[in-house]
Protein backbone atom coordinates (compact mmCIF):
# COMPACT_ATOMS: atom_id res chain seq x y z
CA UNK A 1 0.00 0.00 0.00
CA UNK A 2 1.30 3.51 -0.96
CA UNK A 3 1.41 5.60 1.82
CA UNK A 4 1.06 9.49 1.23
CA UNK A 5 3.11 11.62 3.35
CA UNK A 6 -0.32 13.68 4.44
CA UNK A 7 -1.96 10.48 5.46
CA UNK A 8 -0.62 10.66 9.22
CA UNK A 9 -2.97 9.70 12.06
CA UNK A 10 -2.72 11.00 15.64
CA UNK A 11 -1.52 8.53 17.63
CA UNK A 12 -0.77 8.36 21.88
CA UNK A 13 0.93 7.52 24.86
CA UNK A 14 1.21 7.70 28.30
CA UNK A 15 4.95 8.66 29.44
CA UNK A 16 3.74 9.21 33.48
CA UNK A 17 0.82 8.60 35.52
CA UNK A 18 -2.63 10.49 33.60
CA UNK A 19 -0.08 12.25 31.24
CA UNK A 20 -0.52 11.33 27.66
CA UNK A 21 1.57 12.43 24.20
CA UNK A 22 0.50 12.42 20.97
CA UNK A 23 2.85 11.55 18.13
CA UNK A 24 1.67 10.20 14.49
CA UNK A 25 1.47 7.09 12.40
CA UNK A 26 0.65 6.74 8.73
CA UNK A 27 -2.09 4.51 7.41
CA UNK A 28 -0.59 1.53 7.94
CA UNK A 29 0.16 1.61 11.68
CA UNK A 30 3.90 2.43 11.29
CA UNK A 31 4.71 5.27 14.37
CA UNK A 32 6.44 8.19 12.12
CA UNK A 33 6.33 10.76 15.02
CA UNK A 34 7.23 9.27 18.28
CA UNK A 35 4.62 10.78 20.86
CA UNK A 36 5.71 14.04 22.69
CA UNK A 37 3.22 16.66 22.07
CA UNK A 38 0.57 17.03 24.83
CA UNK A 39 -2.25 17.88 21.50
CA UNK A 40 -2.30 17.50 17.68
CA UNK A 41 -4.71 17.57 15.22
CA UNK A 42 -4.60 15.87 11.86
CA UNK A 43 -2.27 16.63 8.88
CA UNK A 44 -3.49 18.68 6.21
CA UNK A 45 -1.40 20.45 3.22
CA UNK A 46 1.36 18.59 4.57
CA UNK A 47 1.09 20.41 8.20
CA UNK A 48 -0.19 19.71 11.45
CA UNK A 49 -0.56 21.65 14.33
CA UNK A 50 0.93 20.18 17.80
CA UNK A 51 1.20 22.04 21.60
CA UNK A 52 3.93 21.65 23.99
CA UNK A 53 4.28 23.79 26.82
CA UNK A 54 1.17 25.78 26.03
CA UNK A 55 2.24 26.96 22.81
CA UNK A 56 1.28 25.59 19.13
CA UNK A 57 2.85 25.37 16.20
CA UNK A 58 3.17 23.30 12.96
CA UNK A 59 5.35 20.19 12.17
CA UNK A 60 5.89 18.95 8.70
CA UNK A 61 5.76 14.58 8.40
CA UNK A 62 9.25 14.36 9.65
CA UNK A 63 7.80 16.06 12.87
CA UNK A 64 10.19 18.98 12.56
CA UNK A 65 8.59 22.85 12.50
CA UNK A 66 7.24 23.76 8.90
CA UNK A 67 8.67 27.12 9.67
CA UNK A 68 9.22 29.20 12.45
CA UNK A 69 6.83 30.77 15.23
CA UNK A 70 4.32 29.71 17.56
CA UNK A 71 0.41 30.69 18.47
CA UNK A 72 -1.63 30.43 21.50
CA UNK A 73 -4.05 28.15 19.32
CA UNK A 74 -3.89 26.53 16.00
CA UNK A 75 -6.22 24.99 13.52
CA UNK A 76 -5.82 22.48 10.95
CA UNK A 77 -5.09 23.49 7.47
CA UNK A 78 -7.91 24.23 5.06
CA UNK A 79 -7.62 25.23 1.24
CA UNK A 80 -4.11 26.68 2.09
CA UNK A 81 -4.96 28.64 5.00
CA UNK A 82 -5.42 27.98 8.84
CA UNK A 83 -6.77 30.12 11.34
CA UNK A 84 -4.39 30.85 14.47
CA UNK A 85 -4.96 32.61 17.64
CA UNK A 86 -2.38 35.27 18.59
CA UNK A 87 -2.43 37.42 21.61
CA UNK A 88 -5.09 38.74 22.93
CA UNK A 89 -6.86 36.04 21.67
CA UNK A 90 -7.34 37.42 17.76
CA UNK A 91 -8.16 35.00 15.23
CA UNK A 92 -6.02 35.48 11.84
CA UNK A 93 -4.89 33.38 9.27
CA UNK A 94 -1.68 31.90 8.19
CA UNK A 95 -0.15 30.01 4.48
CA UNK A 96 1.11 26.77 4.32
CA UNK A 97 4.58 28.97 4.83
CA UNK A 98 3.20 30.68 7.73
CA UNK A 99 3.07 33.92 6.67
CA UNK A 100 -0.04 35.81 8.44
CA UNK A 101 -1.76 36.46 5.12
CA UNK A 102 -4.89 37.51 6.79
CA UNK A 103 -4.15 39.70 9.74
CA UNK A 104 -5.41 38.77 13.59
CA UNK A 105 -7.89 41.11 14.29
CA UNK A 106 -11.33 38.68 14.75
CA UNK A 107 -12.94 38.09 17.66
CA UNK A 108 -13.42 34.42 15.98
CA UNK A 109 -13.16 32.72 12.95
CA UNK A 110 -13.85 29.16 11.23
CA UNK A 111 -11.99 27.52 8.40
CA UNK A 112 -12.70 28.02 4.89
CA UNK A 113 -14.90 26.22 2.75
CA UNK A 114 -15.58 27.19 -0.78
CA UNK A 115 -12.88 30.28 -0.62
CA UNK A 116 -14.32 31.61 2.28
CA UNK A 117 -14.38 31.75 5.83
CA UNK A 118 -16.90 32.99 8.93
CA UNK A 119 -15.33 35.05 10.92
CA UNK A 120 -16.63 37.38 13.91
CA UNK A 121 -15.87 41.02 14.08
CA UNK A 122 -17.36 42.42 17.38
CA UNK A 123 -20.72 40.93 17.76
CA UNK A 124 -21.30 40.53 13.40
CA UNK A 125 -20.74 37.67 11.79
CA UNK A 126 -19.22 38.25 7.87
CA UNK A 127 -17.35 36.44 5.13
CA UNK A 128 -13.33 36.83 3.90
CA UNK A 129 -12.18 35.71 0.90
CA UNK A 130 -8.06 34.03 1.10
CA UNK A 131 -6.47 37.36 0.49
CA UNK A 132 -8.44 38.63 3.76
CA UNK A 133 -11.12 41.12 1.57
CA UNK A 134 -14.14 41.15 3.96
CA UNK A 135 -16.48 39.89 0.80
CA UNK A 136 -19.50 39.47 2.74
CA UNK A 137 -20.37 42.30 5.03
CA UNK A 138 -19.97 41.75 8.97
CA UNK A 139 -24.02 42.67 9.38
CA UNK A 140 -25.55 38.73 10.54
CA UNK A 141 -26.64 37.87 14.62
CA UNK A 142 -24.82 33.88 13.25
CA UNK A 143 -24.08 32.18 10.65
CA UNK A 144 -22.34 29.01 9.19
CA UNK A 145 -19.53 27.57 6.56
CA UNK A 146 -20.32 27.62 3.01
CA UNK A 147 -21.57 24.43 1.39
CA UNK A 148 -22.88 23.53 -2.19
CA UNK A 149 -22.34 27.57 -2.56
CA UNK A 150 -24.52 28.84 0.07
CA UNK A 151 -24.21 29.28 3.63
CA UNK A 152 -26.40 29.94 6.54
CA UNK A 153 -27.03 33.22 8.33
CA UNK A 154 -29.26 34.58 10.70
CA UNK A 155 -30.48 38.16 10.63
CA UNK A 156 -33.28 39.61 12.88
CA UNK A 157 -33.76 36.36 14.41
CA UNK A 158 -34.51 34.07 11.84
CA UNK A 159 -31.82 32.16 9.00
CA UNK A 160 -31.65 32.33 5.50
CA UNK A 161 -29.19 31.33 3.28
CA UNK A 162 -26.88 33.60 0.95
CA UNK A 163 -24.81 33.02 -1.86
CA UNK A 164 -20.67 33.57 -2.04
CA UNK A 165 -21.12 37.18 -2.79
CA UNK A 166 -23.92 37.80 0.05
CA UNK A 167 -26.91 37.99 -2.32
CA UNK A 168 -29.69 36.34 -0.39
CA UNK A 169 -30.55 32.47 -2.22
CA UNK A 170 -32.96 31.69 0.57
CA UNK A 171 -35.14 34.43 2.27
CA UNK A 172 -34.49 34.65 6.24
CA UNK A 173 -38.16 32.88 6.95
CA UNK A 174 -36.63 30.27 9.06
CA UNK A 175 -37.26 30.34 13.10
CA UNK A 176 -35.10 27.79 14.71
CA UNK A 177 -32.00 27.48 17.05
CA UNK A 178 -29.75 26.74 14.14
CA UNK A 179 -29.45 26.19 10.23
CA UNK A 180 -27.99 23.11 8.60
CA UNK A 181 -25.26 23.07 5.75
CA UNK A 182 -26.67 21.60 2.55
CA UNK A 183 -25.63 18.26 1.98
CA UNK A 184 -26.92 16.57 -1.76
CA UNK A 185 -29.25 19.79 -2.35
CA UNK A 186 -30.88 19.26 0.93
CA UNK A 187 -30.88 21.32 4.32
CA UNK A 188 -32.57 19.81 8.10
CA UNK A 189 -35.05 22.32 9.48
CA UNK A 190 -36.80 21.90 12.39
CA UNK A 191 -40.62 22.37 12.62
CA UNK A 192 -42.66 24.01 15.45
CA UNK A 193 -43.43 21.03 16.38
CA UNK A 194 -39.86 19.80 16.90
CA UNK A 195 -39.96 17.61 14.60
CA UNK A 196 -37.16 17.71 11.61
CA UNK A 197 -37.39 17.09 7.82
CA UNK A 198 -35.43 19.03 4.50
CA UNK A 199 -35.61 21.94 2.89
CA UNK A 200 -34.15 22.00 -1.31
CA UNK A 201 -32.39 24.75 -2.43
CA UNK A 202 -35.10 26.95 -3.47
CA UNK A 203 -36.56 27.14 0.84
CA UNK A 204 -39.63 24.77 -0.03
CA UNK A 205 -40.22 21.59 2.34
CA UNK A 206 -38.46 18.80 0.47
CA UNK A 207 -38.85 15.84 2.85
CA UNK A 208 -41.68 16.69 5.27
CA UNK A 209 -40.79 17.20 8.82
CA UNK A 210 -41.45 13.97 10.55
CA UNK A 211 -38.37 12.82 12.04
CA UNK A 212 -37.30 13.31 15.76
CA UNK A 213 -33.68 13.90 15.06
CA UNK A 214 -31.72 14.10 12.06
CA UNK A 215 -27.74 13.68 11.22
CA UNK A 216 -28.54 15.16 7.43
CA UNK A 217 -27.05 13.50 4.41
CA UNK A 218 -23.86 12.22 3.71
CA UNK A 219 -23.22 9.47 0.45
CA UNK A 220 -26.79 10.12 -0.17
CA UNK A 221 -28.09 8.53 2.50
CA UNK A 222 -29.42 10.40 6.05
CA UNK A 223 -29.66 8.95 9.73
CA UNK A 224 -33.23 9.70 10.64
CA UNK A 225 -34.49 8.50 14.40
CA UNK A 226 -38.68 8.30 14.25
CA UNK A 227 -40.19 7.07 17.62
CA UNK A 228 -36.72 6.22 19.30
CA UNK A 229 -35.27 3.90 16.42
CA UNK A 230 -32.87 4.96 13.96
CA UNK A 231 -32.49 3.99 10.22
CA UNK A 232 -31.61 5.50 6.92
CA UNK A 233 -33.24 7.50 3.97
CA UNK A 234 -32.55 8.46 0.91
CA UNK A 235 -33.45 11.83 -1.15
CA UNK A 236 -36.56 10.34 -1.64
CA UNK A 237 -37.82 10.10 2.31
CA UNK A 238 -38.11 7.21 2.06
CA UNK A 239 -36.50 4.28 4.14
CA UNK A 240 -33.18 2.86 2.42
CA UNK A 241 -32.50 1.02 5.62
CA UNK A 242 -35.45 0.45 7.84
CA UNK A 243 -34.92 2.05 11.25
CA UNK A 244 -33.62 -0.68 13.84
CA UNK A 245 -30.79 0.94 15.93
CA UNK A 246 -30.57 2.51 18.64
CA UNK A 247 -28.15 5.14 17.59
CA UNK A 248 -27.39 5.47 13.90
CA UNK A 249 -24.53 7.68 12.73
CA UNK A 250 -23.67 9.31 8.77
CA UNK A 251 -22.26 7.37 5.98
CA UNK A 252 -18.19 7.88 6.00
CA UNK A 253 -16.16 5.71 3.04
CA UNK A 254 -18.96 3.20 2.33
CA UNK A 255 -19.98 2.41 6.23
CA UNK A 256 -21.45 3.72 8.93
CA UNK A 257 -21.23 3.12 12.52
CA UNK A 258 -24.65 1.97 14.17
CA UNK A 259 -25.33 1.58 18.10
CA UNK A 260 -27.26 -1.52 19.76
CA UNK A 261 -28.39 -1.14 23.27
CA UNK A 262 -28.69 1.70 25.60
CA UNK A 263 -27.09 0.56 29.05
CA UNK A 264 -24.41 -1.30 27.41
CA UNK A 265 -24.37 -0.07 24.10
CA UNK A 266 -21.94 -1.74 21.29
CA UNK A 267 -20.80 -0.49 17.89
CA UNK A 268 -20.33 -1.94 14.73
CA UNK A 269 -20.61 -0.74 11.03
CA UNK A 270 -22.64 -0.99 8.23
CA UNK A 271 -22.67 -1.26 4.67
CA UNK A 272 -24.82 0.52 2.00
CA UNK A 273 -27.64 -2.37 2.10
CA UNK A 274 -27.90 -2.26 6.44
CA UNK A 275 -26.26 -5.37 6.22
CA UNK A 276 -23.31 -5.65 9.04
CA UNK A 277 -19.76 -5.39 7.56
CA UNK A 278 -18.10 -4.74 11.03
CA UNK A 279 -19.56 -6.40 13.94
CA UNK A 280 -20.68 -4.51 16.83
CA UNK A 281 -18.15 -5.00 19.82
CA UNK A 282 -17.30 -0.87 20.18
CA UNK A 283 -17.75 1.18 23.07
CA UNK A 284 -17.14 4.23 21.22
CA UNK A 285 -16.47 4.63 17.22
CA UNK A 286 -15.81 7.75 14.62
CA UNK A 287 -16.04 7.93 10.67
CA UNK A 288 -13.35 6.73 8.46
CA UNK A 289 -11.06 8.77 7.31
CA UNK A 290 -8.50 8.01 4.68
CA UNK A 291 -8.99 4.11 5.01
CA UNK A 292 -9.05 4.09 9.19
CA UNK A 293 -11.60 5.19 11.73
CA UNK A 294 -11.05 5.22 15.71
CA UNK A 295 -12.81 2.91 18.05
CA UNK A 296 -12.61 2.01 21.58
CA UNK A 297 -13.31 -0.97 23.80
CA UNK A 298 -13.60 -1.73 27.40
CA UNK A 299 -10.01 -2.46 27.35
CA UNK A 300 -8.11 -1.18 23.83
CA UNK A 301 -8.27 1.59 21.88
CA UNK A 302 -6.93 2.35 18.31
CA UNK A 303 -7.45 2.44 14.08
CA UNK A 304 -9.27 -0.26 12.61
CA UNK A 305 -9.51 -0.60 8.83
CA UNK A 306 -12.58 -1.32 6.36
CA UNK A 307 -12.31 -5.18 7.13
CA UNK A 308 -12.12 -4.25 11.53
CA UNK A 309 -8.78 -5.38 12.13
CA UNK A 310 -6.79 -3.28 13.59
CA UNK A 311 -3.69 -1.67 12.20
CA UNK A 312 -2.33 0.32 15.28
CA UNK A 313 -3.84 -0.48 18.74
CA UNK A 314 -2.69 0.38 22.71
CA UNK A 315 -4.59 -0.15 25.80
CA UNK A 316 -6.82 2.54 26.80
CA UNK A 317 -6.07 5.89 27.44
CA UNK A 318 -8.40 7.70 30.20
CA UNK A 319 -7.92 10.81 28.28
CA UNK A 320 -10.10 14.45 28.32
CA UNK A 321 -8.42 15.30 24.81
CA UNK A 322 -10.64 15.08 22.23
CA UNK A 323 -9.64 12.99 18.53
CA UNK A 324 -10.70 14.63 15.91
CA UNK A 325 -10.58 12.81 12.62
Amino acid sequence: MAVAVFNLFPVFARKFPNRVRVGYMDNTGKTVIAPRFSQGFAFQSGLAPVCQDDRWQYIDPSGKPAFAGDFAYAETFSECRAHVVTAPEKYGFIDVEGRMVIAAKYRWASPFQEGRALAYSGEYAGFVDPSGAEIIPFKFEAGYGFSEGIAAVKKLGKWGYIDRFGDVAIPFQLDQMFASPFKGGLAVIKSQNGLEGFIDRTGAMAIPARFDFTYGFTEGLASVQVDGRFGYIDPAGEFAIPPRFDRAYPFSEGLAAVQLGINKPLIGFIDRTGEFAISPRFGLAFRFHDGLCWTETDRTCGYINHQGEYVWKCPKLETNMLLRL
